[in-house]
């Protein structure tokens, strides 16, 4: 419903891809480089020691974990949507409520339906992705891996009730 919720799922495929990530490590092996080329520089000029460990520590510090960048990115954009709704709630408006209604109430009537049989995870994964992906076109790659974003958050949701 939100302008920014395409983009968000994109962000997320990446991640589950790791496309950013194989950027991330060629970029943190650039900086390995560079410090081994700083510590040969420390033996050879015991004088520029100093300095030589202030850069070591300016590099060190550039490195990143696998997915920091794309995580980050995701909770940027996530972040962004969420201050967009609780700003038009203050302002008394309610984003995309027909839309929601009519997402939800054919999730209800799903659900009608499959009463007779035990409900799992993956059947509200499913349903949630195809909601969804009505909004916001999916691919069944891109379908699949929102899914399985959506299982991992319930299952931790799980966990922490």
């Amino acid at each position: 419903e939100h302008r920014n919720f395409p983009k968000l799922i994109d962000l997320i495929r990446i991640y589950f891809q790791d496309t950013a990530a194989k950027g991330i490590i060629a970029r943190n092996q650039l900086i390995e480089i560079a410090t081994a080329s700083l510590s040969d520089m420390m033996k050879e000029h015991p004088e520029h020691r100093t300095e030589a460990r202030q850069d070591l520590q300016l590099l060190n510090a550039q490195k990143m974990g696998e997915h920091e960048a794309e995580i980050e990115k995701i909770k940027s954009v996530f972040l962004a949507i969420l201050r967009d709704i609780k700003k038009d709630m203050e302002k008394g408006e309610q984003p995309g409520e027909a839309v929601t209604a009519a997402m939800f109430q054919t999730m209800r009537d799903a659900l009608v339906e499959q009463k007779q049989k035990p409900i799992s995870v993956d059947d509200v994964t499913a349903m949630i992705a195809g909601q969804i992906g009505q909004l916001a076109p999916m691919d069944e790659e891109t379908a699949d891996l929102f899914q399985q974003l959506a299982k991992k958050m319930i299952e931790q949701a799980g966990k922490e009730i």
